[in-house]
């Protein structure tokens, strides 16, 4: 006798005694039937029922032993309010149904249960149990039902497990600690394993594995909701869930599917938490996914595997809207060519798409597009993305393709982190992002990329070590077409205010902040790592306008030689490069290039009214056949601008010392300070200069400029290995602080300002040089060197202090009618201190200038305004003694001590008069006042007293009294 049996005959004994009117059957807490005794002719048990015969039934009631928790009796009434479904097997189900009288039909034929409810009773709980492998539950209810299952095992292999009908929500509760399991056959017509026409809500912490083998795993046509339900969609052939909105609170969702697993049609998507894991492998399907609606998740954590073709993690046409959650997603499907027009229009596997907005303000992100996801995208927002917040670790190994686009032309698409057909804005949030995939791309917009606000910027890491992908033409060749890797691209514009970025590129013509249009930098502190020859740190086809914030470029990338007409044509690797204007007012630009010919900051103007910007180079130049075949050459600069450079504001700091390397430099003009503007300028060469071709070399220069070269303000220091200041046109001081020092190691190198047309107007200006210190030369002309090629040396005002072999050199003519000049050139000739080809006007200011014995020394043209002396000793003034000249009233003219033991002076002043006695000293002393001139103490001596003492009378003469031009010798 089983143990169950002998509790049953001990009760009924103890019933028999007391007087007890009815029997209780519970399950899991509740009361399931109640029966008074005296009704009840008999409970058997056999292996699986307790079989009670009730005297008023035609039929036995089966009760599974399994279901019984315990039997109690009780004299009290007992109010039955749930109905119960238990399933035996193949034999009929067990019904225990209270409101059969009042309009709830329930029939059963074995396994298959049909309820009709119309009672009108809103929520009557339908407790489920038992298990079967060929049965179903159909239920059409005029109200709103609960489904409570415990420890459910139901398979209909001809349909839907459940098929809940009449349009009212099913609750399907999950009691506590049981699985429930429910399953579809094959040969099913239906479109679920759980299918309603109305909404669908599971709950309670039980457990819910559905297996669906035709279609969907639970079908709906309203909402469904899961809160504090452990559910598993262990297959489905298509949708995991497909319903009409859907929402999740809490539990565990756990989705395998052929097609969608959340397809919740066009209504809104929302998860405030919960587990969820859904695996998506077939192709174009979407593992969460609504049509013309919004996806709202503020909480969560996602696991979304999504391995099909063009297939989606999360999808949606309206908005996607995130504030919360963890979210791990992998893609590695392929794009698909969908047919279009004259062509094909890819679609990509996406992790979020949506055809609207993508809004995110917080939550974590690890998103990993493997290398068979060619084009795939992290996420994509046709109308746009704006993140506040989160953190977001990507990596993207997609490769790229090329294919012919609906115009019927040959396109191609990479893959991309962020990418959007409208505007991307990210005012916070941390970044981590990977790219490896071909022509990869970190944030791609087609129209602006705006990053950081005022108050908030995100921290954003981009590593982009992706190669670039040829789509048409020839490779290396000027007009091949590429997918270039890129950090940051904006196609109208990229705008930065606020934010800590650090981007680096590994490979050729790779870009970190890339725009087709303009770039504006306002602040935030932006860090670029650059490799890959032909590469740039940031580059806009439009203006680059600098305004705040701080920018460090550290740049390997050197020259890349391309193909075009019978050569090549150089593309160099750059930190700062526009197509058109850079415009510098605020920001902290620091800069470093150590890769041939690297260009610091290039544009085809630029501009420059405040901040402060520190180059340095030392990558080398280079010859190369250029596209007409000829020999030509390449090599650094600081700053290179096509048509004009103009610096009228800020500090510039730069120094190049790779051969042939440049500091500023211009195919244009270059125009420095302004009435108002006064720049701090330090231009350092120290690179060689290297043969192109016979005795053409490419030399190095400071400041140098095809077009006219204006200083009108600034403190500007020049330190040169070559040459300091060029211009193919004119150099024109107006004013400034300027200290030229161009010393070369190479002989008949190292020229301190040069042009064809040289004017000093004002500021004072400082010049030392290994060879000429000021060089008014056309070049090598017809006559030679030493006849006249009309350039002209023009001295209307300033301070003009220069020291050299020919200190002063004009291959045309020099007109001196204002300000200072103080000159010192060579002891031993052939160089002398002042030279010229042509006609030397003396017509107003003060020059004294000192050099050799030499005989090609010349003195000032007869036609000159302005009385001057042309002073030739036979004897040496030693570097350390001084000139001094004095009228005979003993009025200190002008007292000079040289850099250089010198033969040969020019001297004039306006204070010099004709039919006046002077005397010439050499030697003698100074005391007090100052100088102008040199920082070693030579110079004009001014402001002190000068003795005799020690001083030699080399010469007393009167000056002509019709002259304007006295040459003296002694």
């Amino acid at each position: 006798m089983s143990k169950f049996y002998v509790t049953l005959v001990a009760l009924l004994l103890m019933v028999s005694l007391s007087a007890q009117q009815k029997i209780r059957v519970h399950n899991s807490g509740n009361v399931m039937y109640a029966k008074e005794i005296t009704s009840v002719d008999s409970i058997k048990l056999d292996n699986t029922y307790a079989k009670f015969k009730l005297s008023a039934a035609p039929t036995v009631l089966n009760l599974q032993k399994a279901v019984i928790d315990s039997l109690t009796f009780t004299t009290s009434n007992v109010v039955l309010d749930k109905i119960y479904i238990i399933y035996n097997g193949a034999d009929n189900a067990t019904i225990i149904n209270p409101y059969a009288t009042q309009g709830v039909n329930i029939t059963t034929n074995a396994g298959t249960v049909v309820v009709n409810a119309t009672s009108g009773i809103a929520n009557l709980e339908y407790n489920i149990l038992g298990a079967t492998d060929n049965g179903s539950l159909t239920l059409t209810s005029d109200t709103d039902v609960q489904l409570v299952l415990n420890n459910l095992t139901l398979t209909n292999p001809s349909g839907a497990a459940f098929d809940i009908l009449g349009g009212h929500t099913a609750h399907i509760i999950l009691t506590p600690g049981t699985t429930n399991t429910l399953k579809d056959g094959v040969s099913s017509a239906r479109n679920g394993v759980i299918t309603s026409d109305g909404a669908v809500t599971v709950g309670n912490t039980g457990s819910l594995v559905i297996n669906g083998f035709v279609k969907h795993g639970i079908n709906t046509s309203s909402t469904f909701s899961v809160d504090n339900a452990n559910i598993t969609i262990a297959s489905a052939v298509t949708d995991g869930i497909h319903c009409e909105g859907f929402l999740m609170n809490s539990g565990t969702l756990n989705i395998t599917s052929l097609g969608d697993g959340i397809d919740a049609g066009n209504a809104l998507v929302a998860f405030h938490g919960g587990t969820i894991t859904i695996t998506s492998t077939s192709a174009d399907v979407k593992a969460i996914k609504t049509g013309t609606n919004v996806i709202n998740i503020d909480g969560g954590t996602f696991t979304l595997n999504v391995s099909g073709a063009q297939s989606k993690a999360v999808s949606a046409k309206g908005d996607i809207n995130i504030s919360g959650g963890s979210f791990t997603v992998n893609i590695s499907g392929a794009a698909v060519l969908v047919a279009e027009a004259s062509g094909f229009n890819p679609s990509y596997a996406t992790a979020f798409k949506t055809d609207a907005n993508i809004n995110i303000a917080n939550g974590t992100f690890n998103v990993t597009l493997a290398a068979t996801a060619n084009g795939a995208k992290g996420f994509s927002g046709a109308t746009g993305i704006n993140i506040s917040g989160g953190n977001f670790t990507m990596t993207a190994a997609g490769g790229a393709a090329t294919y012919t686009n609906a115009t019927g032309a040959v396109d191609a698409y990479s893959v991309t982190c962020f990418s959007s057909d409208a505007a991307i804005s990210v005012d916070g949030g941390t970044f981590n992002l990977n790219i490896s995939g071909a022509g990869g791309k970190g944030i791609s917009a087609d129209t602006l990329v705006n990053i950081g606000n005022v108050s908030t910027g995100p921290n954003m890491t981009i590593a982009n070590t992706a190669s670039r992908f040829l789509v048409s033409g020839t490779n290396n060749s000027a007009t091949a077409n590429y997918v270039t890797p890129k950090c940051i691209k904006g196609t109208t514009g990229v705008n930065i205010v606020n934010g800590q970025l650090t981007l680096s590129v590994a490979n050729q013509n790779s870009v970190c902040i890339d725009s087709d249009a303009t770039i504006h930098v306002n602040g935030g502190t932006i860090g670029c790592t650059v490799g890959g020859n032909q590469s740039k740190a940031l580059k806009s086809v439009g203006d680059m306008n600098l305004g705040g914030g701080t920018i460090n470029i550290t740049a390997t990338g050197g020259v890349a030689l391309e193909t075009s007409g019978t050569g090549n044509i150089p593309s160099y690797c750059a930190g700062l490069k526009s197509d058109t204007n850079i415009n510098l007012a605020g920001t902290n630009v620091t800069i470093s290039g150590t890769g041939a010919a690297f260009k610091g900051v290039s544009a085809n103007n630029i501009n420059m009214i405040g901040g402060i910007v520190n180059v340095t180079s030392s990558g080398t130049g280079a010859t190369f056949t250029n596209a007409s075949n000829a020999v030509d050459s390449y090599s650094s600069a600081a700053f290179s601008a096509d048509t004009g450079l103009n610096i009228t504001g800020g500090t510039v700091t730069t120094s190049c010392s790779g051969n042939g390397g440049k500091g500023l430099k211009s195919d244009g003009t270059i125009t420095i300070g302004s009435d108002t503007g006064n720049p701090t300028i330090s231009i350092t060469t120290t690179g060689n200069r290297f043969t192109v071709s016979g005795s053409d070399y490419n030399h190095p220069k400071t400041l140098v400029s095809v077009g006219a070269l204006t200083i009108n303000n600034g403190n500007i220091t020049i330190n040169s290995s070559d040459d300091g200041i060029h211009s193919d046109a004119t150099v024109v001081v107006n004013g400034g602080n300027i200290v030229v020092n161009a010393n070369s190691t190479t002989q008949g190198m190292g020229e301190g300002v040069e042009a064809p047309i040289i004017r000093f107007n004002g500021g004072v200006t400082n010049i030392t040089s290994s060879n000429d210190g000021i060089n008014a030369t056309f070049g090598t002309v017809a006559g030679g060197t030493e006849s006249n090629d009309n350039s002209h040396l023009y001295i209307t005002g300033g301070i003009v202090i220069v020291a050299g072999k020919d200190a002063i050199d004009s291959n045309g003519n020099i007109t001196i009618t204002g300000g200072t000049t103080i000159v010192n050139g060579p002891t031993s000739s052939p160089e002398e201190g002042l030279d010229f080809n042509g006609t030397f006007l003396m017509n107003g200011g003060l020059l004294i200038s000192a050099g050799s014995n030499s005989n090609m020394t010349k003195a000032m043209a007869n036609t000159s305004t302005q009385v001057s002396m042309y002073i030739k000793s036979s004897g040496q003034l030693a570097a350390t003694s001084l000139l001094h000249i004095r009228d005979n009233a003993g009025n200190e003219v002008i007292t000079f001590k040289p850099k250089n033991a010198v033969y040969y002076f020019h001297f004039s002043r306006p204070e010099l008069t004709q039919n006046t006695g002077y005397n010439i000293y050499f030697g003698g002393s100074y005391t007090g006042g100052s100088y102008v001139g040199g920082t070693t103490g030579w110079g004009l001596y001014t402001g002190g007293s000068y003795s005799l003492t020690g001083a030699t009378l080399k010469k007393t003469f009167t000056s002509s009294a019709s002259a304007t031009v006295n040459t003296v010798t002694f």
